[in-house]
């Protein structure tokens, strides 16, 4: 039991340090410059990139405590369908406008309005969360859909597989970043769920009342 333990921590340790990595990584891309405000122009670009790398290592967390390991995918499927999520962009989001708030505390109409500058001095206007998470999910899914991890064999298989992490990063409506693993999407499939194509939910069902499910979500804003 304490080595199904330590395996599965050693796993998730290995999991995190590679998403934490890619989310870095796009945050530098796309607000590595700075960022501006009406009142505040950040100009410190080496404390703003350390302060960027922090938000990222501490950003992450496994709603369901573990990420599915490899050859546990025919296990419970409850829980949240994504084993892995980020609030890297409602935390950064909300920490800028909070420091313009306190800079304007008199001022009765402060937008949320907020200018980030990417590495290569380009300028986005970003009116919330979510819009922000979107950048991040684009510049995630190229990175993270590309990196290998050695995938940790049942006992008496000596041979060492490699595989990606999952096939894509989504966003919730509110901002919050989602990634699916590869294994937990099996072990999804395997207790008949199938993923909404424009959500971040997986339910059970066929795929024609699936897309009925999506029309109405799209329909009602659910």
């Amino acid at each position: 039991m304490r080595e199904d333990n330590e395996e599965q921590n050693e796993w998730n340790n290995r999991i995190l340090s590679i998403v934490c990595d890619s989310i870095n990584s796009a945050l530098q891309r796309i607000c590595g410059g700075s960022y501006q405000t009406k009142s505040v122009n950040h100009s410190d670009k080496n404390e703003w990139r350390a302060f960027l790398k922090n938000l990222a290592n501490c950003s992450v967390s496994l709603p369901n405590r573990n990420v599915c390991l490899p050859f546990h995918s025919s296990g419970n499927a409850d829980g949240k369908p994504h084993d892995i999520e980020a609030r890297v962009a409602l935390k950064l989001f909300h920490h800028l406008n909070y420091k313009k708030r306190r800079r304007n505390e008199k001022e009765k109409n402060i937008t949320t309005k907020l200018d980030i500058i990417s590495d290569m001095d380009i300028t986005r206007s970003i009116d919330s969360p979510k819009q922000l998470a979107q950048l991040l999910c684009l510049h995630m899914e190229e990175d993270i859909c590309s990196r290998t991890i050695t995938i940790p064999s049942k006992q008496g298989d000596c041979n060492e597989k490699t595989s990606t992490i999952c096939s894509d990063v989504r966003t919730d409506r509110a901002g919050l970043i989602c990634i699916v693993t590869k294994w937990r999407a099996v072990q999804l499939r395997n207790s008949g769920k199938l993923p909404c194509p424009s959500c971040i939910k997986w339910c059970k069902g066929t795929i024609l009342e699936l897309i009925r499910f999506c029309a109405i979500s799209l329909k009602f804003n659910l």
